[in-house]
């Protein structure tokens, strides 16, 4: 009777128990899912950087443009690289709007807000510039009808980059060109709202993630909106509405409606859209900034 009960309780301890390869062998199943999802997960986090800092960048235009016009003045956005901050500023007089992207002659006022003044992530680099529209219209196989995300372009050889196309996604390299000046790390304004909400000078942000992933954000001159392009063939029209969905101080309610366009500095004009082929291939239009979509 007692040898049963052995037997049994043997019997019930060996089913109940594991051997040392089947732990091995869990733990490498383990450790090779690991190492399938890890690149991923790490990608995702990075991604999610970035699109952190558009949301940023984003949320201080659209806070300026109603600070500009609920109090009927001036209000710029100057990106400082030596800080590595975005700032939001009051311009003491209307006859003081500046033109231009340099930002260290503006007579500015500083803004007491919390969201007037916001660091930029260390593993985001921003640049600060325009797109350049005479190349595309001096080019043979210039059209007027693409989006203009699909535009060659060169970076500034001021920049260290002459005759290098800026890349942009799977897509052909947009005509980005960052704005020269004597000193790297010396203020640069990104754009100027005025009063009825519109944009005295509306640059555009260039912003690159540790990966090579870039977002452009534009600025509309006409509305003061910007628009968001990250480069895969979507571009992200911004309303004139709060992130809690309360509607923002705005002259004109529909703006929020109308499609966000490139930026150029005041005085230049706008830029056209236009897309690049050759014999063999055909560039596929892609929802962007185009010219059709401003007011």
């Amino acid at each position: 009777m007692a040898d049963r009960v052995r037997e049994a309780t043997r019997g019930r301890r060996l089913r109940r128990g594991v051997t040392l390869f089947e732990v091995l062998v869990a733990m490498a199943v383990l450790i090779a899912l690991g190492a399938l999802a890890l690149p991923n997960l790490a990608d995702m986090l990075d991604r999610r950087k970035l699109d952190n800092q558009v949301d940023e960048v984003v949320g201080q235009m659209m806070l300026a443009r109603a600070k500009a016009q609920s109090d009927g003045s001036m209000v710029e956005l100057v990106f400082l690289p030596r800080a590595g901050r975005m700032v939001v500023r009051g311009i003491g007089r209307p006859s003081d709007a500046p033109r231009s992207s340099s930002g260290t002659t503006t007579n500015s006022q500083a803004i007491a807000e919390p969201w007037a003044d916001k660091p930029v992530d260390p593993s985001i680099t921003v640049a600060v510039g325009s797109f350049s529209a005479t190349a595309a219209e001096e080019a043979d196989d210039f059209d007027s009808s693409g989006p203009l995300g699909d535009r060659t372009a060169t970076s500034d050889p001021s920049r260290g980059g002459a005759g290098t196309p800026i890349a942009f996604g799977d897509r052909p390299a947009d005509r980005f060109v960052q704005d020269d000046g004597e000193d790297d790390d010396a203020p640069t304004r990104v754009a100027v709202f005025a009063g009825d909400g519109s944009a005295v000078f509306a640059g555009c942000c260039r912003l690159t993630d540790e990966r090579g992933r870039v977002v452009l954000i534009a600025v509309n001159p006409w509305t003061g909106l910007p628009a968001i392009d990250r480069g895969d063939g979507s571009a992200t029209h911004a309303s004139s509405h709060a992130a809690d969905g309360s509607a923002l101080p705005s002259a004109d309610r529909n703006e929020g409606t109308r499609g966000a366009a490139a930026p150029a500095a005041a005085g230049t004009g706008a830029a056209k859209g236009g897309t690049t082929q050759d014999d063999n291939a055909t560039s596929s239009a892609a929802p962007s900034f185009e010219f059709d979509d401003w007011p």
